[in-house]
């Protein structure tokens, strides 16, 4: 997660999500703001305990499976 760079659909998605559950806070710089939390809360949780980043693979996956099902 070193190399990962937030990119202007990282920044338009998350202002896509806010305005659905956040739309006081849907804007550019309060979802960069998320965007680096997140970023950085994922890279600790991973470094901290290895077997999270294998459930949230593993999750990841399963959610993928579920959203081709959708299609």
């Amino acid at each position: 997660m070193n190399g990962y760079k937030i990119t202007e659909k990282d920044i338009q998605t998350v202002i896509n999500f806010l305005k659905r559950e956040d739309p006081n806070n849907a804007n550019r710089q309060y979802a960069l703001e998320v965007l680096e939390i997140l970023h950085a809360t994922i890279k600790t949780a991973v470094s901290n305990d290895p077997d999270f980043a294998e459930e949230l693979y593993k999750a990841l996956k399963q959610k993928q499976g579920s959203d081709k099902q959708k299609d």
